[in-house]
């Protein structure tokens, strides 16, 4: 059995992946820090952080940060673009994130814009919380 995390973004990029205007091989698990305009559009799934505390003495709650990251280049309506395709990943990732965990929610959207020469680049970012439930030494 695959650990929860991998599992976790395996099934994300899955669902993403049937979005349209979404290829399945722009989807990546590393978040690149340098921009290469031929290398958009760029959409990356991370599990940057698990915080475990306890709830009862053998008890406890496994919160996991899921992000979705999608930058593109664009003209004019880029910021447009990005706020109907945040409605599209929501929709298609809760119900992925509601399989796997006891508590779920969509806690933070956030867009940056710039340029890259010529180029308008836009990020959009999609932090979500997963909250499962376990036994103090079962991550499954």
């Amino acid at each position: 059995m695959a650990h929860p995390r991998v599992e976790i973004r395996a099934d994300v990029k899955a669902a993403l992946a049937t979005l349209s205007g979404i290829n399945a091989t722009e989807i990546q698990t590393i978040f690149r820090k340098e921009i290469d305009i031929d290398q958009l559009p760029e959409i990356t799934v991370l599990t940057p952080r698990e915080r475990v505390t306890r709830t009862a003495v053998d008890m406890v709650d496994r919160v996991v940060d899921v992000v979705v990251a999608v930058r593109r280049k664009g003209g004019d309506t880029l910021d447009d673009d990005l706020d109907n395709e945040s409605d599209d990943i929501e929709a298609a990732v809760l119900p992925v994130l509601e399989a796997h965990g006891d508590d779920v929610e969509l806690v933070e959207v956030t867009t940056q814009f710039g340029a890259k020469g010529a180029t308008r680049v836009g990020q959009l970012e999609l932090r979500f919380r997963l909250v499962r439930y376990t036994a103090e030494a079962a991550q499954y």
